[in-house]
C-alpha cells in the first residue's frame, strides 16, 4: 500500500509527519522493553475507554469519543468483554 498525506496522523517534533509503521515498531519495542505482554496498537483504543469508565465518564461521551453514533452498541460489547451487566455494576 503507498501511503498518502492523509494516512499521516502526527508528526516528528512539529515537522514532517511520522510513517505509521515507525510509530507501530517503536511501540512494539516499548512493550518490551517494559517487559510487559504483547499488545496490538488498537487495544489502547479499548483501554482508554475502560479508563474513562472507570472514573466515572458518561457512555455516551465515551462512545462518541471512540466515534460510535449509538453509544448504547459499545457500551454493551464493552460491559460484556468486561463481564458488567449494567453501569451500576
Amino acid at each position: 500500500m503507498k501511503l498518502i498525506e492523509d494516512h499521516f496522523v502526527v508528526s516528528a517534533f512539529g515537522e514532517e509527519p511520522v510513517n505509521p509503521n515507525t510509530i507501530h515498531k517503536q511501540f512494539l519495542y516499548d512493550i518490551k522493553l517494559a517487559g510487559r505482554k504483547r499488545i496490538r496498537f488498537h487495544d489502547l483504543r479499548h483501554t482508554h475507554a475502560i479508563i474513562m469508565l472507570e472514573i466515572g465518564e458518561n457512555s455516551k461521551v465515551v462512545s462518541e469519543r471512540l466515534g460510535y453514533s449509538k453509544s448504547g452498541l459499545y457500551s454493551r460489547k464493552l460491559f460484556k468483554a468486561l463481564g458488567i451487566k449494567s453501569m451500576d455494576q
